[in-house]
């Protein structure tokens, strides 16, 4: 799988980025959260979700130590987006959420 975004981000962020398939095109764009060193949350689009599965599951290098758990039906997610989304939000928070 290649990423357009480093991941390498510590342990409690999120990094938006697109997922590239083999020929370089575009395939998908998800969130993905570091929850741990090698602990990962990815979060898709909901008609892209058994399609973005798939495509991980097939591109997962043979002997790799990998676990994919679809946990769709156990999560929800509220997406507020827009150029004021971030002060919104702020008005909800004592978090920094600035960049």
């Amino acid at each position: 799988m290649v990423c357009t975004n480093n991941l390498a981000a510590p342990p409690g962020k999120t990094v938006y980025t697109g997922i590239l398939n083999d020929r370089g095109g575009y395939e998908s764009d998800v969130t993905i959260t570091r929850l741990a060193r090698d602990d990962y949350f990815l979060v898709t689009a909901t008609a892209t979700g058994m399609h973005d599965l798939d495509m991980l599951r097939r591109r997962l290098p043979k002997g790799a130590c990998v676990t994919l758990s679809d946990v769709t039906h156990g999560w929800g997610m509220l997406a507020v987006m827009g150029p004021t989304s971030r002060e919104f939000l702020q008005s909800l928070s004592d978090d920094d959420l600035s960049n």
